[in-house]
This record gives structure tokens, C-alpha cells and sequence, in this order.
């Protein structure tokens, strides 16, 4: 067993073999997954420790192993030059981009697909719109279609994708995602964007995508799984990780009280906190904005009068923000009242 860090636990634990390069052997040893870390050790060292956050994909691979095929997780992972390990043991997302370097091992071990699971749980890899863009536009047009396909649709079998550009044959889209596309991805983004799985359940609340051509493919080749209701999409490619949730762009009610001496801006803008609001005057402008990880909202409002930046009474309570504002006595204006809600 590995030496734990402070509040680090064990997860999951069996004996396992490991291969660093596809030419090297397989070394044996302990796995030991824990909530921060990946280790295999040897009785007198570690021989391979990797921390959660470092990890950029794991997947399932038919590997040779004693004279047969098994299961095998591949892990990808960034690891900084050799002189520079001692920056990953410390925090690896403090580690600078430019000591960055895809690496990738293969472990053989019990339940490998539980494996799996259970550390992309906790790794959660993210993949934006922005990512895919990054990826394709360093792609041919085959490899594009490709890419926005499964994107669209979220899975798509080997099939399916041969269809996408009448390819002469389906080795030909393997050797199109492994030998082009991945790779071209790994140098984008740090890790593989596709990946292959045998077997994969779908949550019924996330649903099939934009394209409903494909939700009756789906329906035609797999069946619900019994325990969460969703569909089992059987041998079928996916974008690696899940989508990164889009912040929520939203358009608020609001109103403006012109007063005698002052200006109360009042608008609702729930779902945030009042440290992620930001108010501020420009001229006769009153600029707001706020970004939280949910909400993202700017907004820019001519004001009737203008008034004192050193002024601002910023108040939010119960989902209600209230700005007030003191007119200044040197520069009062006699502009109509604009119409904001």
C-alpha cells in the first residue's frame, strides 16, 4: 500500500501490471486508487504515481498480455520534464504549460472498466465547444466531419462514421482517429479527444444531442439498462470526458427611478452572490456585470442625470439588487427618462 497524504483515503486496490511504452515489459505491483491519487508500488518504492488532476483521460484497450488479450486502462496524463517532477508533487495544476507533456501507460488489472469509472469520477475531464473548434481546425475535412459528428450526436459507431465520407473501408476511420486525429488532439488540448467504449450508459436526463437520426440508431442496438432507466450504447465512439456546462446568459427585469436629487436602479438577478456583482459609473453610464459559475451578465444603462462615481450605495438581498446613486450638483442634465425594462 502506497504511504498516504493528509485526508487522503483509499479507494480502490488490487494487483496490477504496468507498461510505460509499448515496447517495454510489464512490471508488477500494487494499484492503489485514493482521492487524489493513481500509485503503483513495489514492495521497497512506487513505480508509478500519478495525482488525479494531472490525469486528462483514461479509457479501455485490448492489450497483449501472457499470450492472450485483455482488458487494459490507458491513462493519459501531462508530466513536466524529469527535472522538473518535484512541481508535480507539490500541485500539478501549478506545474507552467510549458513543462506540459502528454504521457500515456497501460495497467492490467481486475475489473478494469470499474477501474476506469471509478477515476474518471474523479478526474471529470471537461470538453468545451471552444476545445472542439481548437482541435478541428488543425483537421482535414474528413476528420472534421468526423469530430462534429460525434459532438452533434455524442456517440456514433464505426459505421456510422465510414457513412459520414463514403471512407473505402472502416480501417480506415480507425486509422484516421488514432494515427491523425488523436494525436493532432493531444497537441491541442493536452489528451485524446475520442474514445472507445465497448459498453456505456447514457443518463436519461442528459439526452441524445441534436441529431435524432441517431436516437433511433441507439434505440435499434442497445437496451435500457435496469438500474438508472438509461440506454446502453454498445461499441460505439464518444467525445472523451463530458461537455463543459455553458454559463447561463440571461436578461434580467429591471428599472430606473429618476428622484429629485438622486437615481435607483433596481434590477433581480438570482442565483448569484453579492461579491460577484460588480457596479461601476463611467461618465453618464452605469455599468454592471457579473460572473459566477452559473450566471454571466453585463449590462451598460444611460443615465437621465450624471452623477457621483464616489456616490455608488450598492445593495443585494433576496435575489435584488438596488444601485443608488447621488446626482452631481455641478453637471445636472435635463435628459428624458429612458425606457430599460
Amino acid at each position: 500500500m502506497p504511504d498516504l497524504l493528509p485526508n487522503e483515503s483509499i479507494i480502490l486496490t488490487d494487483q496490477a501490471f504496468i507498461k510505460k511504452h509499448p515496447r517495454s515489459g510489464w512490471k508488477p505491483g500494487h494499484l492503489a486508487l485514493t482521492n487524489k491519487r493513481l500509485v503503483l508500488r513495489q514492495p521497497a518504492r512506487d513505480i508509478f504515481e500519478m495525482f488525479l488532476e494531472a490525469i486528462s483521460s483514461v479509457a479501455t484497450e485490448k492489450k497483449g498480455f501472457i499470450l492472450r488479450s485483455v482488458d487494459a486502462l490507458c491513462v493519459t496524463f501531462v508530466n513536466p520534464p524529469k527535472s522538473d517532477s518535484a512541481r508535480l508533487k507539490s500541485r500539478p495544476s501549478d506545474v507552467p504549460s510549458r513543462f506540459k507533456h502528454p504521457s500515456r501507460v497501460w495497467i492490467v488489472v481486475k475489473n478494469a472498466q470499474n477501474w476506469q469509472k471509478e477515476i474518471f469520477n474523479r478526474t471529470k475531464l471537461q470538453v468545451s465547444e471552444d476545445d472542439i473548434e481548437k482541435i478541428a481546425a488543425e483537421l482535414g475535412p474528413e476528420s472534421q466531419s468526423i469530430l462534429f459528428h460525434i459532438w452533434e450526436a455524442r456517440h456514433a459507431t464505426i459505421q456510422e462514421l465510414a457513412k459520414l465520407y463514403d471512407a473505402p473501408n472502416h480501417m480506415e476511420v480507425l486509422h484516421r482517429i488514432r494515427n491523425i486525429m488523436n494525436p493532432v488532439s493531444e497537441k491541442v488540448v493536452g489528451f485524446p479527444i475520442l474514445v472507445f467504449e465497448r459498453s456505456k450508459i447514457i443518463d436519461p436526463a442528459v439526452g441524445y444531442g441534436h441529431n435524432q437520426r441517431n436516437l433511433v440508431n441507439v434505440y435499434e442496438r442497445s437496451k435500457a439498462d435496469p438500474v438508472t432507466g438509461g440506454e446502453k450504447v454498445l461499441f460505439s465512439w464518444w467525445i472523451t470526458g463530458e461537455r463543459e456546462a455553458k454559463k447561463e446568459s440571461i436578461k434580467p427585469l429591471m428599472d430606473l427611478f429618476d428622484e429629485e436629487d438622486h437615481i435607483v436602479f433596481v434590477m433581480e438577478l438570482r442565483g448569484v452572490e453579492e461579491k460577484d456583482i460588480e457596479v461601476t459609473i463611467d461618465g453618464d453610464h452605469l455599468k454592471l456585470s457579473c460572473d459566477s459559475p452559473d450566471v454571466n451578465f453585463s449590462e451598460d444603462i444611460l443615465l437621465p442625470s450624471v452623477v457621483d462615481p464616489g456616490t455608488i450605495e450598492k445593495r443585494y438581498r433576496n435575489g435584488i439588487l438596488e444601485v443608488k446613486l447621488r446626482k452631481s450638483l455641478t453637471k445636472m442634465k435635463g435628459r428624458a427618462h429612458p425606457k430599460t425594462s
